[in-house]
């Protein structure tokens, strides 16, 4: 019995020592790190239960990458439609304002409301035109600049900020047509036209200009779109949207192509838009990212051949 009492007393100490030589195992780790530092914790469980794993992934596979998209989603029109002319009023001097209104000069729509855009164009492009956007996503509070610039009169042609436009929903776009070689279209009027001549009754106007918006109108309420009689350029998706998830949208006012990591060393690609939810992988500081939806506080983009959400606090 006592020679079992040394040999379990040498084995104690000889397991001590190993475990020592391991480094320290009080509980004390360097967890991976929050989204843009490092931190040490203490946690009693396993250190890898719930570290996600970081490595950064390759180009490999980019060509072959299918990215699919939920309806809701505020993308860029062009994305989706290559060969659509933008060209957006409330981006320069050239509306009823006489000012900028916006400081970004792409045109933005859900997803879903793009995908019905895009069957309308198909059939402007085979009937020898091409969509001409003029309006589509537009911030709340510039619903409200709007307003406040507008006449009493003229506040008849706008939606009251206080009910919101469907244009902040992103599902409504202001639109004509060009040529496909971008020439200009006879149409009734102007952007911006708040007389009688910019409603649907085309008894007022040329019946060249009243044929063109006959064709801009089938080809958009046939997509899905309903026109507004008081406008002959304005369109709403008939399937709604909410307001809350891109009210306050402020990224999208660079209207980059790409975004670049601005950290102090990697930021965290999220599976969503939530800073709790799962890393997907580690975005290296100064690495390059490609916009795919526009939200509050988290943008999607694409990564390489990963897909994920990153917050808009640490992008340039």
């Amino acid at each position: 019995m006592k020679n079992f009492k040394y040999t379990l007393l040498g084995v104690i100490l000889v397991s001590a020592l190993i475990l020592s030589a391991c480094g320290d195992i009080s509980g004390q780790y360097t967890q991976l790190p929050s989204p843009f530092g490092s931190s040490t914790v203490s946690n009693s469980s396993d250190p890898t239960a719930s570290a996600p794993d970081l490595v950064t992934p390759d180009d490999s596979g980019i060509e072959n990458l299918k990215i699919e998209y939920k309806n809701d989603e505020l993308v860029r029109v062009s994305d989706f439609i290559p060969d659509v002319v933008i060209d957006i009023k409330y981006a320069s001097a050239d509306n009823f304002t006489g000012g900028r209104i916006y400081n970004f000069n792409d045109a933005y729509l859900r997803y879903g409301t793009v995908i019905k855009l895009k069957k309308a164009c198909d059939t402007l492009r085979s009937q020898g035109y091409r969509l001409l956007i003029w309006d589509a996503f537009r911030p709340q509070s510039a619903q409200f600049t709007l307003y406040e610039n507008a006449s009493e009169a003229d506040r008849a042609f706008l939606a009251d900020p206080k009910v919101k436009s469907q244009h902040s929903a992103g599902r409504t776009v202001d639109v004509s047509m060009v040529t496909l070689d971008g020439s200009v279209v006879e149409m009734p009027t102007g952007f911006d036209d708040f007389t009688s001549k910019s409603d649907r009754d085309y008894s007022d106007v040329s019946a060249e200009s009243g044929k063109n918006s006959d064709i801009l109108e089938k080809a958009l309420e046939d997509a899905g779109f309903t026109g507004y009689q008081k406008e002959w350029w304005h369109y709403t998706d008939s399937d709604k949207y909410g307001f809350d998830d891109i009210e306050t949208v402020k990224l999208i006012n660079k209207g980059k192509n790409e975004y670049i990591a601005d950290c102090d060393e990697y930021i965290s690609l999220r599976s969503k838009p939530d800073s709790a939810s799962e890393v997907i992988c580690r975005i290296n500081k100064g690495e390059r990212l490609k916009p795919l939806s526009w939200g509050n506080k988290y943008i999607r983009v694409q990564y390489k051949t990963y897909v994920g959400y990153v917050s808009v606090d640490y992008l340039k």
